[in-house]
């Protein structure tokens, strides 16, 4: 398989940010009192508006295929296609990742907005990792994350009317901080 079927133009993950904040924002002023897909929803705003200034940082415009953590900018990518076209190989594992912006290492790690922004953005985290922790594993279990509350009942109780208030508090609290963050990069 070519160069052109392995890697893709990346998604625009500021837009998809604007739209799953916009879906966050619908549901809030309807009064969805759905505690469970509303954590679920944040923590996903969160990580797209995460890897949206880290696309616009490494000015990525290219990922690969099997979603392997590897984005490209147009150097990396020509490159690669340098690889292919004037060298007559194909191009290997090693090509892939030599040339690639490595974002994260394991799948899960995709969605680890914490770990993302300390590996790639190097913002100072003191007065947010809190706020941080609590949109990115409300339940605090070990080894889960917002993800993982796809799979909660809504009825559960233990997302409580308290731990929810907290939790929207940190949300508005970490996004603000992003916002911020986003306006000394550009």
């Amino acid at each position: 398989m070519g160069v052109a079927q392995e890697i893709l133009p990346i998604e625009d993950l500021q837009e998809i940010y604007e739209s799953r904040k916009e879906d966050f924002k619908i549901l809030h002023e309807n009064s969805i009192n759905r505690r469970v897909i509303m954590m679920h929803l944040g923590g996903i705003v969160v990580e797209c508006f995460v890897k949206s200034i880290i696309q616009y940082k490494l000015n990525a415009t290219k990922r690969k295929k099997d979603k392997n953590g590897l984005w490209y900018d147009e150097i990396g990518y020509n490159n690669i296609l340098c690889i292919e076209r004037d060298l007559r190989r194909q191009v290997k594992k090693e090509d892939y990742n030599d040339n690639g912006l490595k974002i994260f290492e394991k799948p899960k790690e995709g969605h680890d907005f914490p770990l993302l922004i300390q590996s790639h953005l190097g913002f100072d985290r003191d007065t947010i990792q809190e706020d941080l922790d609590m949109v990115y594993n409300p339940l605090d279990r070990d080894k889960d994350c917002f993800i993982d509350l796809r799979y909660l009942d809504e009825d559960s109780d233990e997302i409580t009317d308290e731990l929810y208030e907290k939790w929207k508090n940190s949300y508005n609290r970490v996004c603000l901080w992003l916002e911020r963050q986003q306006d000394n990069i550009a």
